[in-house]
């Protein structure tokens, strides 16, 4: 990977006629720069930094990670970008993700963004607002604000999107403790799935759902509700051969086993729980799921 790296940068800043010096100007150093185009030394750039490389280069960020298209810089397609932002945000990286949406909101950009492509970009604000800034107010505002935005014409797609926005806001009110409101908001969600015409969007969506749901019937102790949406969520998952968040709801549902005081199932949900995190090779959830199987039998 950082060989490939140092490969494009240089082949790019060659391509473009410019120096090493001009190119790390107001980003970097000219040895870091140097460093990386021949993949040597231990630099490990920030996502930040390789935005504005990218963005000096004229190519997405993307391209730079490996991707194999060049894609290079059109100011009327803004949501280029879509892939970083996505990378950024599944990482947790909220202060590079916040300076590539402000970046693609400045004055100069916003007037070439369509209704959908902004929606996107103030969900994602929201996101920023609230995990990196810790301004729930700020964050509800621009969630509010991205949700009666009218796009240009009704699909499949801007429908993902809406839901997709009203999940992050479900889960912004689940962490605030807002349970009621989050609630009725992920049971919407339900509703609004419904329309989609994919059945292939249908079940990578409402697996999400059905989880956020549950988790808040279980914070709010109602752990019968809490285990019939996770059992649902493990269906849909296991009939589409999909791994995406079934350890997640699997723990869940052991979890609310746990709680209405049948210890056999919880232990052997939380060890299934276990196989699908090795295999993903999570270690964090690993070792958090060790420790809870660990816990229960002890009692």
């Amino acid at each position: 990977m950082r060989h490939l790296l140092g490969e494009r940068i240089r082949h790019l800043r060659k391509l473009r006629g410019i120096t090493q010096k001009d190119l790390a100007k107001g980003i970097c150093t000219q040895a870091q720069v140097s460093n990386l185009e021949r993949g040597t030394g231990n630099e490990n750039p920030s996502s930040q930094v390789l935005y504005l490389l990218s963005e000096r280069l004229q190519v997405d960020m993307s391209y730079l990670y490996g991707q194999d298209k060049t894609n290079y810089k059109n100011s009327t397609n803004q949501l280029e970008v879509k892939p970083v932002i996505d990378n950024l945000k599944s990482r947790r990286d909220y202060l590079s993700l916040k300076y590539v949406i402000d970046n693609e909101l400045s004055a100069e950009k916003n007037k070439y963004i369509s209704p959908f492509q902004k929606q996107y970009l103030y969900w994602h604000q929201a996101i920023c607002a609230y995990h990196y800034n810790n301004d729930f107010n700020y964050a509800e505002k621009l969630i509010n604000s991205a949700l009666i935005m009218e796009v240009d014409q009704e699909n499949d797609e801007t429908h993902i999107q809406k839901i997709e926005i009203k999940v992050s806001y479900g889960l912004i009110l689940y962490y605030e403790k807002v349970y009621d409101l989050a609630t009725k908001l992920f049971l919407e969600c339900i509703d609004e799935q419904k329309k989609l015409t994919s059945s292939q969007r249908k079940n990578k969506i409402l697996p999400k759902i059905l989880f956020n749901l549950s988790k808040c019937y279980t914070a709010q102790e109602n752990y019968d509700k809490a285990l019939s949406y996770c059992l649902e969520a493990i269906d849909i998952c296991v009939e589409n051969d999909s791994l995406y968040l079934l350890g997640d709801v699997i723990y869940q549902a052991g979890y609310n086993y746990y709680m209405l005081g049948q210890l056999e199932e919880a232990l052997s949900h939380m060890n299934d729980a276990l196989i699908i995190f090795n295999i993903q090779k999570n270690d964090n959830l690993v070792k958090f799921v060790k420790i809870k199987i660990k816990e229960l039998t002890a009692i």
